[in-house]
């Protein structure tokens, strides 16, 4: 214990708190200062709308881990119970092999979006980029894993098999 209160008045010393506590350091002065003189970057008008990139992203990260973690649990609770859900847990076997491609969509946007704010040099909005083309592809792809992902799961639901039969891709 002795040790620790040691260690604590060292470092104190160290710092200077241990003789000037009331001492503010200079960056704090800094930074208080500067939030009370400067205005908000954006106001309730001004402030620019999320980008299509940024929802792309979110809606395929949100299926990638809703089907992983449903897959998680599904497996757990089959090793706890001696009552085994095989057909739901090879049902989203197959979903989790079509969301591959979620991760490897969403690099491709965000390099997309990355590029467009070079070419754009940070704005976007003004110069309309990416282009509608582009945000409109960025759309069909993420619906497009999405529906992928529903049929998958729709299929053994409706023909009772155990699991819709894909490749290795999904």
């Amino acid at each position: 214990m002795f040790r620790i209160i040691l260690l604590a008045a060292v470092l104190c010393v160290t710092q200077g708190r241990l003789h000037k506590p009331n001492k503010v350091p200079s960056l704090l002065k800094a930074d208080e200062a500067f939030s009370e003189t400067s205005p908000p970057m954006f106001t309730k008008e001004t402030m620019p709308e999320v980008s299509p990139t940024l929802k792309c992203v979110l809606n395929l990260t949100l299926q990638y881990f809703v089907i992983y973690t449903a897959l998680f649990i599904v497996r757990t609770v089959n090793q706890l119970r001696e009552e085994k859900m095989t057909g739901l847990q090879q049902m989203l076997e197959t979903a989790c092999t079509t969301v591959t491609y979620a991760p490897m969509l969403s690099v491709l946007f965000v390099g997309t979006r990355m590029r467009a704010i070079q070419l754009a040099q940070g704005q976007t909005e003004k110069y309309g980029l990416p282009q509608w083309w582009v945000q409109d592809a960025m759309y069909s792809c993420s619906c497009a894993v999405f529906a992928q992902v529903v049929l998958v799961m729709l299929i053994p639901v409706v023909t009772g098999d155990v699991a819709a039969k894909t490749d290795e891709d999904g």
